[in-house]
């Protein structure tokens, strides 16, 4: 039990973690290696994605998360970003 009164489930959990409403707003987040953000924590938390991923892909990530929202189900999205040493792949789900 956390102090605040919420419970926690002990899960594995992935390298990177993003909680965002259906608009796409971070409200969370969580890295095991902020180095591997594709910008710091502060850049992006209580802002949108529109504000810190490139264009193409932060409307691809809004669809998705849209998607889930009025389905219920997950949705997979696999995408590449621009990093100093390459590009790197990741994988989002809603």
């Amino acid at each position: 039990r956390v102090g605040d009164g919420r419970f926690v489930k002990e899960v594995a959990l992935p390298d990177m973690l993003f909680i965002q409403d259906g608009q796409g707003n971070y409200s969370e987040i969580h890295a095991a290696d902020p180095e591997r953000l594709y910008s710091p924590i502060p850049t992006q938390l209580g802002h949108n994605i529109r504000d810190v991923m490139p264009a193409e892909i932060a409307e691809q990530r809004i669809q998705l998360l849209q998607r889930a929202l009025t389905s219920g189900q997950t949705e997979t999205f696999e995408y590449q970003l621009p990093f100093p040493d390459g590009l790197r792949h990741f994988e989002a789900r809603s």
